[in-house]
């Protein structure tokens, strides 16, 4: 029984906490709602929540302005979920409302990302270059040709038909000494 009270007193914590960071979410899409309309009056703007949970600790660089940010809302259809169809709705409805401006004006990210991407290619083809000037003679592609007469020896049989796995005909093969 202490097994099942904890494993339950665990999910009641655990969606406490889920509630708990959505609630504050909730507050900080009002907040961030009612921003502007008090700028626009001269009050003083509402503070913003982010620092109440840890959800909206996450999401302040996305909710504050320093990102591009999109809300995926999902309902169901079915009569037992409709309650929370209806609030989860009315919550897409606030966050459509909400309307902020860039803060940091950064420089446009993929013009920045393909300078990185050209630099590192330099830098590839530098480190290449240089690996190939240090490479011994030996690793070099070199072509080696070996002449083998059967006649010289007893040693080696020569299967002219047979094609070679480097290519070419007349496989080598070295056979026992007697």
């Amino acid at each position: 029984p202490w097994r099942e009270y904890y494993h339950c007193r665990q999910r009641i914590t655990e969606t406490n906490n889920i509630n708990k960071g959505l609630l504050t979410l909730k507050r900080c899409i009002q907040a961030l709602k009612e921003r502007p309309k008090c700028l626009r009056a001269g009050r003083e703007p509402p503070r913003v929540p982010f620092y109440d949970s840890k959800l909206t600790q996450l999401l302040e660089p996305a909710l504050s302005g320093q990102a591009r940010t999109a809300f995926v809302v999902c309902c169901s259809g079915e009569n037992t979920h409709a309650e929370e169809t209806v609030q989860t709705l009315r919550f897409g409805k606030l966050c459509i409302s909400v309307e902020q401006e860039r803060t940091e004006r950064e420089p446009d990210t993929s013009a920045v990302v393909s300078q990185a991407l050209e630099q590192i290619d330099r830098e590839l083809r530098d480190v290449e270059s240089e690996i190939r000037s240090k490479e011994r003679w030996e690793w070099r592609r070199r072509t080696e040709v070996h002449v083998v007469d059967e006649m010289d020896t007893g040693g080696a049989l020569v299967n002219k038909d047979e094609v070679m796995e480097l290519g070419g005909f007349g496989a080598v093969e070295i056979l026992k000494d007697d």
